[in-house]
This record gives C-alpha cells, structure tokens and sequence, in this order.
C-alpha cells in the first residue's frame, strides 16, 4: 500500500509497476500456499492443478500489467512536450528505492545468515558473490 501511494505521489510508471507486478506475484504466492496446505484435502492432483492454475493466472496478469504500463509510457512521451505537470518526483523515486535496496539486502542478509549459522555468512557471502561471478552460478551448498 505504500508503494502504491509513493508511485502515485511520484508519478512514476516503474513504481507503479513494480506495484503491480508485486501484488500478482503475492497473489500467486498466496494461492500455491493454499493449495500446499490443503494438499491432503482436495489431494495431490488438484492440489498441483490450482498451482498450474495459479502459475498460468500470474503469466496473464503480469502481461496485462506490462501492457499498461507501456501503453502509459507511449501516452507520457507522446504527451510530454505538451504537459509538464506530471514529472516524477526523483526524491519520492530515490526514498522508495532505497527502501526497496534496504529491504532486499537485508533479506539477503537473513537468508545467508541462517543458511551458515551465525556471521560466519560474511565470508559466506563473499566467497559465495566470487563463484557466481566466475562461472556464472552459486556455489554448492
């Protein structure tokens, strides 16, 4: 939600976006993790057709988003030299990206830190950022 309204305050299609695109992503998340939790209920098959279902929803949606938004786009750049009302607001965008960063890198963080037990994931996490710029992928675990 507070995505939402900093895109909108900013004016910024990416944010917008990146809202949108947020939303379908935990929608989906959120019916394969029903479907996982009533697996024994309504039994594997079906369980493994709703996450099909749920997969194949996201795919659609998530070309629906994209459209808009470029549709957007192409209206703004076409509409830019006319109106000057709607320019994004770089220190809305520069707040809410950094906000984005901090939180990824902190889950980051949290995800290496328990994968290695404790800050020993310093030199985890460099060694691991090595190989995957070496040969392209993370290390075995």
């Amino acid at each position: 939600m507070a995505q939402t309204a900093g895109a909108t305050a900013a004016h910024s299609l990416a944010l917008m976006g990146d809202t949108a695109t947020m939303a379908v992503d935990s929608v989906t998340y959120a019916i394969n993790i029903g479907a996982e939790y009533h697996k024994e209920t309504v039994g594997p098959r079906a369980a493994a057709r709703i996450e099909i279902g749920a997969s194949l929803l996201s795919v659609v949606a998530l070309v629906a988003v994209t459209i808009s938004i470029v549709i957007s786009a192409v209206a703004r750049l076409s509409e830019a030299a006319a109106e000057k009302d709607e320019d994004v607001d770089p220190l809305i965008m520069l707040i809410f990206t950094s906000m984005n960063l901090a939180v990824d890198i902190g889950m980051c963080g949290s995800i290496v830190l328990r994968r290695t037990s404790g800050l020993g994931a310093i030199g985890y996490c460099k060694s691991n950022l090595v190989i995957m710029a070496v040969y392209g992928h993370g290390a075995a675990a």
